[in-house]
């Protein structure tokens, strides 16, 4: 895991994201992304009440990484990472 802004959060988390699956019942949550594990994604976050960490945005905040590209933006992580820490500056 990578982090690219922000104070560090360590190298796992817990997110909350409504909805889910108990046993047959499953419960949708429009505009919530779908993550799965072994996906890779970078997310925007920011802390709720809660204490735990939430998906800014919903499914404008988590970004699908396919081999080293974000589709959805046109552009590489790496030119991603150049973008945040401009914006940083």
């Amino acid at each position: 895991s990578e982090q690219f802004k922000g104070e560090a959060v360590g190298r796992e988390i817990v997110i909350q994201i409504p909805g889910g699956t108990v046993g047959d019942i499953t419960q949708k949550v429009s505009d919530t992304p779908t993550l799965l594990s072994g996906m890779e994604v970078i997310l925007h976050l920011f802390m709720k009440e809660t204490g735990y960490p939430w998906i800014y945005g919903w499914e404008k905040g988590a970004l699908i990484v396919e081999e080293g590209a974000i589709p959805e933006y046109l552009m590489t992580v790496d030119q991603f990472r150049q973008l945040v820490a401009r914006s940083s500056e």
